[in-house]
């Protein structure tokens, strides 16, 4: 009766719950995959979204996450410590390693300051990476060929990619220049990489993540 009244007046009743823990359920590993040293996969899976964790032999991991909404990947490695397994990679969101050069190209006319395209240590185009001039607010995407018409000098930059990835600011030179190169210390694009520094409990059949 209690509980019809509560309803029939129309209250919100919330009932606190702990955070949900998340938990990857091991998957077969074929023959050709064994080849290519995977030794281990999971795999967790919520309506349209797909997340695949894979573990190598060289102690490397693989992760991928696809919906609808969202495609996204990492990489790292991987150690197994008392029973749990700990996953890391080098990047991280406010720390890519870049380097930037500022240098002065006598050929320019009309323009105040040139943004090269970002580029991997590959040379390979990292087509969705912006740069931002100054300040957060000021971005520039140097593909799209950059305005910077309305910028009277440069005093730092910083390198941002999507998923809260992006570099250090690094600071400007006094020297005069008028061309920003930089170039990701990274041999793959980091358009849609992810940080996944996790750790899960780890058994037979399932991962389940500690926080």
């Amino acid at each position: 009766m209690k509980n019809m009244l509560l309803f029939a007046l129309g209250l919100n009743i919330v009932i606190p719950t702990k955070a949900v823990c998340q938990k990857f359920e091991k998957k077969e590993i074929s023959k050709e995959e064994r080849s290519k040293g995977l030794i281990l996969k999971f795999q967790a899976g919520y309506r349209e979204k797909v997340e695949n964790l894979k573990l190598f032999s060289d102690s490397t991991f693989l992760y991928e996450v696809i919906s609808m909404a969202e495609r996204g990947f990492s990489k790292g490695n991987w150690v197994r410590r008392n029973g749990v397994l700990i996953l890391s990679n080098p990047f991280k969101e406010n720390n890519v390693p870049v380097i930037v050069n500022f240098t002065y190209d006598t050929s320019l006319r009309g323009v105040k300051f040139k943004m090269d395209d970002v580029k991997s240590s590959k040379g390979e185009i990292m087509s969705e990476a912006m740069i931002c001039v100054n300040a957060d607010s000021i971005k520039c995407i140097p593909l799209l060929m950059c305005n910077t018409d309305d910028i009277d000098s440069i005093t730092k930059v910083k390198l941002v990619f999507g998923q809260g990835m992006s570099s250090k600011w690094i600071a400007a030179p006094t020297d005069p220049f008028n061309v920003i190169s930089i170039t990701v210390q990274s041999d793959f694009d980091l358009s849609s990489f992810l940080p996944f520094n996790r750790k899960f409990k780890y058994n037979k059949m399932s991962l389940i993540e500690v926080k």
